[in-house]
């Protein structure tokens, strides 16, 4: 208590005192918005999972029965989940089109069905069929012009293929 002038004491003015308990429930009120928040991001994040398989499924259909490779599916999954939704479907809108220009030049373009030694390049990929099919013509123009290579269809693509482009293996 302090004197005032005039000898008058001067009462302490009550201050609001929060209860004892308030720490505590400012504690478990921050603990309830972290959990909600760790909800929260666990269901986006299994949204976008959600979505990402959903995407992948119907891009899989809609490039299905083309020569995309055997980890495709992969691929776009980890396309998807770097880049997100928008960027993947313009992915797909590419390979599509990629493949569509791809398909006309290989099999549109020639009249006859592959050769096998072209087919063994499909699985490869469009790019690999496509280089494939123009190392066969090459290969049967020299024949048609009277030259001989000294090697089989098979074994003149898998040597342009090896030596031009980095394709290997048993094709």
């Amino acid at each position: 208590m302090a004197a005032r002038e005039g000898g008058a004491v001067e009462e302490p003015e009550e201050e609001e005192l929060a209860p004892a308990s308030a720490p505590i429930e400012t504690m478990k009120l921050a603990e309830k918005e972290s959990e909600v928040l760790i909800l929260k991001r666990r269901l986006d994040e299994r949204d976008q999972a959600d979505r990402r398989n959903k995407d992948v499924k119907e891009a899989l259909e809609r490039l299905a029965g083309r020569p995309m490779g055997a980890d495709l599916e992969k691929e776009l999954l980890e396309f998807h989940q770097k880049h997100g939704p928008d960027a993947f479907l313009g992915h797909v809108e590419g390979y599509e089109k990629y493949i569509a220009e791809a398909e006309g030049i290989t099999f549109a373009a020639k009249e006859k069905k592959p050769t096998t030694a072209v087919e063994a390049y499909i699985e490869m990929g469009p790019e690999a069929a496509n280089r494939a099919l123009g190392f066969s013509k090459e290969y049967h123009e020299m024949l048609e012009h009277g030259l001989r290579p000294s090697t089989d269809e098979a074994g003149y693509l898998k040597l342009r293929m090896e030596r031009d482009f980095g394709y290997g293996g048993d094709n």
